[in-house]
């Protein structure tokens, strides 16, 4: 009887650890598949990919505009929609929360140096009412500022196009839509600088 109750647990420890194994496996698999190079847009893997045949030279098409920016629905605070695709320029998106006390100290950050955004739109995106927002934008001095904007978006698309982020996070394109650089959680503002 001991012995079968002895068999018994280490089929089940052993199940346990295979089960654990697999998990682990899977995670690795899942975060460390490629790395992501926002300058380039290429995938880095550990496999190199298979000779292709040559083949005659064809008239060279140019090569298709890249455009990072989601096709997310943006509201605005002046109640026009929009979509985050269709912002053009140089374009900062700084997902926030009113209420949170790492997006009140960035705000506060970006709001004393806005003259190093000059040459970006800078697009503050949240999911809280936009009366909330503007509240927001009037206590950090950035309502009324030329290139700030304060916009909703759904949780459902910022989920869709994001994934899940902390806030603050911050995504610098470059013109056309060329994603540089992304900072998640709150970030010093001489680093956000630095990337522009």
């Amino acid at each position: 009887m001991r012995n079968s109750l002895l068999l018994s647990m280490r089929k089940t420890v052993f199940a346990v650890l295979v089960l654990l194994l697999i998990a682990a496996a899977g995670y690795y698999f899942v975060t460390n598949r490629g790395a992501v190079d926002a300058g380039t847009r290429t995938v880095a893997t550990e496999t190199t990919p298979p000779a292709q045949s040559p083949e005659p030279a064809a008239e060279a098409s140019p090569a298709p505009v890249q455009n990072d920016l989601p096709e997310m629905p943006l509201l605005r605070s002046d109640g026009t929609q929009t979509t985050a695709r269709s912002l053009t320029g140089n374009v900062i998106l700084v997902f926030f929360l009113p209420d949170c006390d790492h997006c009140q100290r960035e705000a506060r950050q970006i709001g004393n140096n806005l003259n190093a955004f000059k040459d970006y739109a800078l697009y503050f995106v949240s999911t809280a009412p936009l009366p909330e927002q503007e509240k927001f934008g009037k206590e950090y001095n950035l309502s009324g500022q030329p290139n700030v904007s304060f916009a909703q978006a759904s949780p459902d698309e910022l989920y869709k196009h994001f994934g899940l982020f902390p806030t603050p996070t911050v995504y610098i394109y470059r013109e056309g839509g060329r994603l540089v650089k992304v900072f998640r959680d709150e970030t010093p503002v001489e680093q956000i600088i630095a990337a522009l």
